[in-house]
């Protein structure tokens, strides 16, 4: 990173206004950013089902986005008469009206189609539109800030976003080009997070291994793996 954009970011953050930008509901943004109607941009989705055996039950969650339901829950005692379920194809997003100032918005990555609760809005996004980009987009910061500013309902808790509010948004958005880079450059620290995730696990498998040896077993005194100049036996002792 050069210095002139060490110092842009840094006027950006103490909220001047560099030259080339402008002042927007979700920050501060180039020019060239339009701001455009979300209903030019995404396409709701309505095809319903109560197939589950062709479309298998998934939820939608914070933490992981679109995931199998639990096996716990009895899909019987969950699907009654009225009960709507829509389905989910392969780059859909999942959206929760009042949970998505929390984050609760997802693409949908798996290739089969599945289902989930009619309660969920589904929708798409054209072709003019980066799907990798805008799946950052939607759960940016200043995008869950917004949510918040625009939510609506009496009671805090219950206060949601509604899925109509959202298609009538006007928000600034980049050219094509530039959020398929912007895409490009998030994937990419998306893969370095990936791998690091992977060397946590990995260690704390050690961890569990190198515990399991470095403590005796039931009714031995002697541990598996010590430290050199270490063989007096551990003696045991109450609490």
């Amino acid at each position: 990173m050069n210095e002139e954009t060490k110092k842009r970011i840094a006027a950006i953050n103490s909220g001047i206004i560099p030259e080339g930008y402008k002042k927007t509901k979700v920050g501060i943004v180039p020019v060239e950013w339009e701001d455009t109607h979300f209903s030019e941009l995404f396409i709701e989705k309505k095809n319903v089902t109560s197939d589950f055996e062709k479309y298998p039950l998934y939820s939608l969650t914070i933490e992981e986005g679109v995931v199998p339901k639990s096996e716990r829950y009895e899909r019987s005692h969950l699907v009654k008469k009225d009960d709507i379920f829509k389905i989910v194809s392969e780059n859909d997003f999942v959206y929760n009206p009042m949970n998505v100032r929390f984050g609760a918005l997802a693409r949908y990555k798996g290739q089969e189609d599945v289902s989930v609760s009619g309660y969920y809005d589904i929708f798409s996004v054209k072709e003019s539109v980066s799907k990798e980009y805008m799946e950052n987009f939607l759960l940016s910061e200043p995008m869950i800030n917004y949510y918040n500013r625009v939510s609506t309902g009496s009671l805090k808790e219950k206060q949601r976003v509604h899925f109509s509010q959202f298609l009538d948004f006007v928000l600034p958005i980049p050219p094509l080009p530039e959020q398929q880079k912007i895409a490009e450059i998030l994937s990419t620290q998306d893969k370095l997070i990936e791998l690091q995730e992977k060397k946590i696990e990995q260690l704390k498998e050690l961890k569990k291994a190198y515990l399991q040896k470095m403590f005796p077993k039931k009714g031995s005194k002697y541990p598996e793996l010590r430290f050199k100049g270490f063989t007096d036996p551990w003696e045991q002792r109450k609490l």
